[in-house]
């Protein structure tokens, strides 16, 4: 096996990479967008917006969702308030 003939496909496997990392972030701001801009903001609804700390700004709101969602906290059922996903911590 040559050498020259592994080159491009890691070229390929970092720009295939960069691509689906791009497309992952452009997926998450448009799912915040049509959540954050939809009508009937469930936080309105329950006016626990100050108690959860949400930022005033969307971009403020935004950083701090990715920032949840990175550490593994997909938030709580607006219907039944519970977790989205099951802690792993909670097993512990």
């Amino acid at each position: 096996m040559k050498l020259s003939a592994v080159k491009p496909v890691g070229r390929v496997l970092a720009r295939e990479l960069a691509v689906t990392a791009l497309l992952l972030a452009g997926v998450s701001v448009v799912v915040f967008a049509i959540l954050y801009f939809a009508p009937g903001n469930p936080l309105h609804a329950l006016g626990v917006r100050e108690a959860e700390g949400v930022a005033s700004t969307w971009p403020g709101q935004y950083a701090a969702w990715c920032a949840k969602v990175l550490q593994g906290d997909f938030g709580h059922s607006v219907r039944t308030g519970l977790p989205v996903l099951p802690s792993s911590r909670a097993s512990a």
